[in-house]
Parts: structure tokens; sequence; C-alpha cells
């Protein structure tokens, strides 16, 4: 933490950066120790809505829901919980849910991976993360160890499909 505080506060400083967004709670603590050395406003976006009336979230200067919905949550908890969330608000979907939802199907998924990716893939579950593969804590090292425990242990014969690039992807295509 004490790393991730110099680099974040160097930044900030060299950059004369005036607000920190954080994508997710992990990073407010480490924003905030910044913000009490370094003049600089704290954002986090909230991926769920479990943590809608976290104390971490308590005085921050905002907060950004993932659509209407978690926007009407978090009013509702800064107020019930008294958080001091100076701004509230939501992002707005980037795409248009109903041509996702209207879509016709003429392909089924192998012919879809084969046809756009050239992967072969059986009817098994498949599970997928899309991302940058940079060094954080997604660990997606660790989402490889569980899909091969949930292979060798449980029998469960599942694939494991990644997006992304990054300069962990060898590594990952490697496990």
């Amino acid at each position: 933490k004490d790393v991730l505080f110099q680099r974040m506060l160097a930044i900030c400083k060299q950059e004369k950066i005036a607000l920190i967004h954080c994508n997710g709670l992990c990073e407010v603590e480490i924003a905030r120790a910044v913000a009490r050395v370094y003049p600089v406003k704290i954002v986090t976006t909230l991926h769920t809505d479990n943590l809608y009336e976290s104390p971490v979230l308590k005085g921050l200067d905002g907060v950004l829901g993932v659509g209407s919905k978690a926007y009407e949550s978090l009013v509702k908890a800064n107020q019930k919980v008294r958080l001091g969330i100076k701004n509230i608000g939501w992002v707005p979907p980037f795409y248009d849910e109903k041509r996702f939802l209207d879509a016709k199907i003429t392909q089924t998924r192998q012919q879809f991976f084969y046809r756009n990716f050239g992967v072969h893939v059986s009817s098994y579950p498949i599970i997928t993360m899309i991302a940058n593969f940079y060094p954080s804590f997604k660990r997606h090292d660790t989402l490889v160890y569980a899909a091969e425990e949930l292979k060798r242990k449980f029998k469960c014969p599942i694939q494991l499909v990644f997006a992304g690039i990054g300069p962990k992807m060898n590594s990952i295509q490697q496990l």
C-alpha cells in the first residue's frame, strides 16, 4: 500500500491531477491518504449493489453507479446511512440493449467462435474474462487455477475464454 500511495502521490503532483477515479472501493483508502497531503477529489464507481452502504464511501466527492437503479439505491443509502457523499451519478448504457434483446441468432456458439476467432469450442460451459492483461488485482491466474480445479477435482468440463491485451497475455496463455 505504501508503494502505491507514494506512486499515486507522485503522479498527482507531477501531472497536477485534481481528481482520482477509483474503479471500485479497494483504491479509495489510498486515494484518501493522497488527499490528506495533496488537494485532490475522489470519485469511485460501484459495479455491484451490495456496497451501497459501505462506510468506505463516507464523504467521497462522488460515487457513480452503473445504471439508473444503482443511482436510486446510492441516493437512498447516502441518506439512510448518512454517508455524506457530495455527488452521486450513474453511467448510462453506451449500447442499445434493444438491439441485443431482439437479436436473431443465426449461428451456433461453436460456429460463432470458429468463424470469428478460429477457436473450436464444445457445448461445455464457457467462463469468460474480459480485461486488460496488466499486473493488477484482477488475478487472472486465479481464474485459471480455479478452472483447473473444477476440471480436476469436480470433473466439470469447462472452457475459459479471455479477451484482452497487455503484458501479461503471454503468461496467461502459458497457464
